[in-house]
């Protein structure tokens, strides 16, 4: 073993090593700069996710008709703790954005209940109803379990806060609101999900579309797609067609032809696609509606599409799951035309419906 060490020591010799002068950093100062950059991640991090929590409240509020038996009551304001950020970053979002393990109010939306009532920015939530809210990861989920069972029995929720040493409590009749709620992910991708429960918003598309509207264009299509049950949809198609794929299996397996679950899959995938660019099509629709019911301008919603464009030039005349994006603009003109006529002649934004939506 010591000869073994020593040969590895004697190639380590060999290696080669700068040829220039170069700094030699001091470790407090390094420490020093890295607190900063930490204190600027979180900040951008938080700032960013207040933004997108700030745009979308609006649209959940204004079009909660549309979301089913998913709608919940609001105070409109975001509670948050410091279980939002990543473990290495917590030990200093208190002096950076005032987040600790309690659970406070983190962002109170203008003309809201709780805006109306006078809540404020960085106040502790101490018990919702009588009942403690804890100090930990499910104080967020135990504060809104809470508020919804108490709007349903009494409309209306009882929050106890602390304020600079003082307890105060705020009886509150909340506002119904699509109940689908915002993550952001850290990831760079210019992108956005909706999966039937929540919606995911990735840090680049953030920083894409730095004006407010076409952020807000972008989670309107998103809540479009939870409210109309794509996912639901598609999950569905994906099983019939997997279901009708599985009996050409079984046919051949009785044949004596052995296709290993070939034809299941490929059936599921097929169903899967049956009505993918036509559920785009309707959450591009049903979004642009949904962000004209929210107050904002929907004028220039079809340039979104043209700068996408911008980011996979093939989709402009190639699309699988999607329309292309040629086409999106166009479909997304004739939406724009048609609200902007309705708002003309005092017409109800509602959106066309068909019967078989």
């Amino acid at each position: 073993m010591k000869k073994l060490v020593l040969i590895c020591l004697f190639i380590l010799t060999a290696c080669a090593g700068p040829q220039s002068r170069y700094y030699k950093v001091d470790p407090g100062l390094a420490a020093e700069e890295a607190r900063k950059q930490k204190e600027i991640a979180i900040t951008d991090f938080w700032q960013d996710n207040l933004r997108v929590q700030r745009v979308a409240y609006p649209i959940k509020t204004n079009n909660w008709q549309y979301c089913g038996d998913a709608v919940v009551p609001t105070a409109g304001m975001y509670l948050a703790n410091f279980h939002l950020f990543s473990k290495n970053l917590r030990d200093t979002t208190a002096d950076v954005v005032g987040m600790d393990e309690h659970l406070r109010v983190a962002q109170i939306y203008q003309n809201s209940p709780a805006h109306k009532q006078g809540l404020r920015v960085g106040d502790r939530i101490i018990e919702i109803n009588g009942t403690p809210i804890p100090s930990n990861a499910k104080a967020m989920v135990t504060a809104t379990r809470l508020a919804n069972e108490q709007h349903l029995t009494n409309n209306h929720v009882t929050y106890t806060i602390k304020r600079n040493g003082q307890q105060l409590n705020y009886t509150i009749n909340p506002l119904p609101i699509c109940n689908f709620p915002i993550f952001l992910s850290g990831k760079q991708e210019i992108n956005a999900y909706a999966d039937g429960e929540k919606m995911v918003v990735y840090r680049g598309l953030t920083r894409f579309f730095p004006q407010d509207e076409n952020l807000a264009l972008i989670l309107s299509h998103e809540l479009a797609h939870n409210a109309m049950r794509h996912i639901d949809a598609l999950q569905q198609n994906a099983m019939v067609g997997g279901l009708l794929g599985a009996t050409v299996d079984i046919l051949a397996s009785s044949a004596g032809v052995g296709t290993g679950g070939r034809f299941s899959q490929a059936g599921a995938q097929m169903g899967a696609m049956r009505y993918s660019q036509d559920f785009e099509r309707e959450a591009d629709y049903i979004g642009l509606y949904f962000m004209a019911r929210a107050g904002y301008n929907i004028s220039e919603a079809a340039n979104v599409w043209r700068r996408m464009a911008t980011l996979s030039p093939q989709g402009i005349s190639i699309a699988k799951t999607h329309p292309t994006t040629a086409e999106r603009f166009i479909g997304l003109e004739q939406t724009i035309a048609e609200i902007q006529s309705k708002k003309a002649n005092n017409i109800p934004l509602t959106p066309e419906m068909t019967g078989g939506s």
